[in-house]
């Protein structure tokens, strides 16, 4: 028997056990018997399928949720910093601001002028961190009233009726618990600048009847919305 046939069949067994093996022994046929053989025992593997891999089912009444991407320009860390309450101290800033001036009012009627004196100076300081702010200008004009209430009781109506026109230059709802206090004291004049200052942006119709009122030497009965005179005249 030749080996001629069998090496060529070598190129298609070739690195198979069962073809070496039977080139070896030189069978005849071994090459078609080994490349059978080959084609049952030896073929590759299929390929495997691919593996789908799908995300658990929520949880009856959980929420769906999606990863949001990290923020190049931090606006996301911004946002997670005010949620988080970062920003608190700069509440409790204007919490304290907005508190001041009933506080100081609170301590005014309960007789401790001293403590009702710090709360008002307080509120002056403070209110200058909140320029823009709505209540801005009233808690100025509302300090200063109350310290001039505070100054009166303390029998100084000059540094009262300081006070009552330091608060007029402010605007807000005027406050005319001094005003009366300082018109029975007689201090006429500096209530009636009092008023002018008010008229400005108060729009009570009776304003301008008091300023006629004192500048007549009568005795207006100072409420808001109410035009009369002591003694029912009006």
């Amino acid at each position: 028997m030749t080996l001629g046939p069998l090496l060529a069949e070598v190129p298609r067994v070739v690195g198979t056990r069962a073809g070496a093996a039977l080139f070896t022994l030189g069978l005849a046929g071994g090459a078609a018997f080994g490349a059978g053989l080959v084609q049952v025992f030896f073929a590759p593997d299929p390929a495997p399928a691919p593996v789908v891999v799908s995300a658990p089912a929520p949880a009856p009444g959980a929420s769906r949720s999606k990863a949001v991407p990290a923020s190049k320009d931090g606006s996301l860390t911004m946002l997670a910093k005010a949620n988080s309450g970062e920003n608190a101290p700069e509440k409790q800033h204007r919490e304290r601001f907005l508190q001041l001036s009933d506080l100081a009012e609170d301590a005014f009627r309960a007789g401790d002028y001293e403590r009702s004196g710090q709360l008002a100076n307080e509120l002056l300081s403070l209110a200058l961190s909140f320029q823009g702010d709505p209540y801005y200008e009233g808690a100025l004009h509302n300090g200063h009233e109350l310290l001039g209430r505070i100054a009166l009781k303390a029998g100084d109506r000059k540094k009262a009726g300081e006070e009552l026109l330091l608060a007029g230059q402010w605007r807000g709802q005027p406050r005319l618990g001094l005003a009366r206090l300082l018109l029975s004291a007689g201090e006429r004049r500096v209530v009636q600048d009092y008023l002018r200052l008010c008229s400005r942006t108060w729009s009570d119709p009776c304003v301008e009847r008091w300023i006629s009122d004192i500048e007549q030497g009568l005795d207006p009965i100072l409420a808001p919305n109410f035009c009369g005179r002591a003694g029912g005249a009006r």
